[in-house]
């Protein structure tokens, strides 16, 4: 967002706590030269501070239990490389 100069703004319920944010648009703008902002939630539900996060859970929780299931699978690789490799040997004789 910063390579499209869009500016972000947060807001907070407590002091370090982020519960919301608001995004401007470079040139748009009040007469007064204020950025324009819209909050999360306004070009789409999806889009709120709350359900972002939720959306992020998710996708962290997914790839943790991906990468529990592909570490053994990797781990397996080389010994059953190695008994087909003695398979095939075998076969040749």
């Amino acid at each position: 967002m910063e390579e499209a100069r869009v500016l972000v703004r947060e807001r907070f319920a407590n002091p370090g706590e982020v519960t919301g944010y608001a995004v401007a648009f470079p040139g748009d703008t009040t007469q007064a030269d204020t950025p324009v902002g819209f909050g999360g939630g306004n070009p789409a539900p999806d889009l709120t501070q709350p359900r972002l996060l939720a959306a992020l859970v998710e996708v962290v929780a997914d790839l943790r239990d991906t990468q529990r299931h592909a570490a053994p699978a990797a781990a397996a690789r080389p010994a059953a490389e190695r008994l087909h490799a003695a398979g095939t040997a075998r076969a040749r004789r």
